[in-house]
């Protein structure tokens, strides 16, 4: 559907949807679509946010973005990749606190306001 519609809104909510599934087999499938380059950068991002963004999706979007964070950071926008902590800033368990870190600390001063957005998310 996200595909083949040309209504915005209904796009951006289809993006939105792919990856709140529980099985993580399935979220991390939707998130491998944000490197398809058939794919939109913008639609990339919007499937990112909404995995890092919920408590159930967020430990396997963190790992799936810990092993693609190259391939990520080279499609999507540069001038967005500091708002990535604070979509992923809900974290709560000291395993999904460590995965955070081990994502976002080692590429926060590459990016603008990545060590401010990076100190105020695990804040």
């Amino acid at each position: 559907m996200a595909k083949s519609t040309r209504e915005q809104n209904e796009r951006d909510h289809a993006l939105q949807a792919l990856p709140q599934f529980r099985d993580s087999a399935l979220t991390a499938r939707a998130l491998d679509a944000v490197l398809d380059p058939a794919l939109h950068p913008r639609d990339g991002s919007t499937i990112l946010r909404a995995a890092l963004d919920r408590e159930p999706t967020r430990a396997v979007a963190l790992a799936w973005l810990e092993r693609n964070i190259g391939a990520v950071a080279a499609r999507l926008p540069r001038e967005q990749q500091g708002f990535w902590p604070l979509w992923a800033g809900g974290v709560c368990t000291s395993s999904e606190r460590a995965a955070f870190v081990a994502v976002f600390e080692p590429r926060a001063a590459s990016v603008d306001a990545g060590v401010r957005a990076y100190r105020q998310a695990l804040e």
